[in-house]
């Protein structure tokens, strides 16, 4: 009779919860701020930044000066076979590859956007969270963190494999690499800086079971963002003049299907790229990530190697939300109610729970659509799901 009693009274407040709080509550709204004016990539005057990119001619990789960029074509200069951006710029001269662009304009050719090879070069890299205010308020994490990334970038018109299980989510960000190894915050201060549009999917159905308490120590997000096909990268590879500035105004979007779901300007990082250089620095040597069950640096050796990139982090309006108090609460008593306790504990009963409240909402991407990330000056990536 006393289990019975147990049991009607379980029953009763799930019931009440299930009427008043436990209810699926309805997809989360998007929390991104967005301008008025559509996003229409081009490039930069050559006087404020330099624009690159690279094809294969012939089956070599040549460098390109790009001079004008519309509707997915880029308009380039061939400076040949081989050539790197930061070396062609240290040989050339800044003022002679501006006047290269203005007036050698009759020597380009197009490139289609899928002609263009990745911007991006090594296959690990230095990834940011919750480093745009709105992002960080929209996920109720406080501070932005780091965190390494394993997986080779793809070029920009590419695809994603969402394996099955997977809730996988978009992210657009700004990279930067550099001409030299960053060993101290002395190295960053003397390098050339380039920067490129970059994307970083999430399975967040993994990160959710593998987070930990204490976000910011970014456990888990190296597991759950390196994908193989995680890491597509813009086509440009473009060098300000003036770094911080380029930055700050630079404006990045995504789209899924055409649908806006992010939009954002450098300006709006709470740590620029100087600071996250010095926070990487400071802390990069300790072997306190986590990836594959294994302690790592998030730099090896203390080094950012020349070609890795750092990432900005993303702005707001991502698909995933954190579960919040009422998931926390009815996914308690519902393991309590269902004698769940006797199988497993309560935290990843309630997190099992909450993925699958998230796979039914059906709000994740799905095969078959398109998310589009553009830039204002660094172009554009164009990603198929699969």
């Amino acid at each position: 009779m006393r289990k019975r009693g147990i049991l009607a009274l379980c029953l009763g407040a799930m019931g009440a919860l299930g009427a008043v709080v436990c209810v699926p509550p309805p997809p989360a709204g998007n929390t991104a701020s967005f301008e008025t004016e559509p996003l229409r990539p081009g490039i930069a005057d050559p006087a404020t930044a330099l624009t690159f990119a690279s094809t294969l001619i012939d089956d070599s990789p040549h460098l390109l000066l790009v001079v004008g960029y519309a509707d997915a074509v880029a308009r380039g200069i061939d400076l040949g076979a081989g050539a790197d951006p930061f070396d062609t710029l240290q040989r050339l001269g800044r003022d002679a590859l501006i006047g290269m662009a203005r007036t050698e304009a009759d020597r380009s050719a197009d490139f289609p956007l899928a002609r263009l090879l990745p911007a991006g070069q090594a296959a690990r890299q230095v990834a940011t969270g919750t480093n745009f205010r709105e992002h960080a308020q929209e996920v109720a994490v406080e501070r932005p963190f780091n965190f390494p990334k394993f997986g080779p970038p793809t070029p920009a018109v590419t695809t994603v494999l969402r394996g099955d299980g997977v809730l996988l989510d978009y992210e657009g960000e700004i990279c930067a690499r550099f001409d030299r190894p960053l060993a101290a915050t002395e190295d960053f201060a003397a390098a050339v800086k380039g920067f490129f549009l970059c994307g970083d999917f999430t399975d967040r159905a993994l990160l959710t079971r593998l987070v930990t308490e204490d976000v910011e120590s970014g456990i888990g997000f190296s597991d759950a963002k390196s994908g193989p096909d995680f890491f597509p990268t813009g086509p440009f590879l473009v060098i300000p003049a003036d770094w911080r500035a380029f930055v700050a105004d630079e404006r990045i979007t995504t789209s899924v299907d055409g649908d806006p779901r992010q939009d954002a300007r450098g300006a709006g990082m709470t740590l620029d790229f100087a600071a996250l250089a010095e926070v990487m620095l400071k802390t990069g040597a300790s072997p306190d990530w986590q990836y594959q069950g294994q302690q790592v640096p998030l730099i090896a050796a203390g080094v950012l190697p020349q070609g890795a990139a750092l990432m900005s982090g993303t702005p707001a309006g991502v698909i995933y939300r954190p579960p919040d108090t009422r998931e926390i609460v009815c996914g308690s008593v519902w393991h309590i109610c269902t004698a769940g306790f006797l199988r497993e504990g309560f935290r990843p009963a309630v997190i099992e729970r909450f993925l699958g409240r998230l796979a039914a909402a059906d709000v994740f991407l799905r095969p078959g659509q398109q998310v589009r990330h553009a830039s204002s000056q660094l172009g554009e990536i164009i990603v198929e799901v699969r």
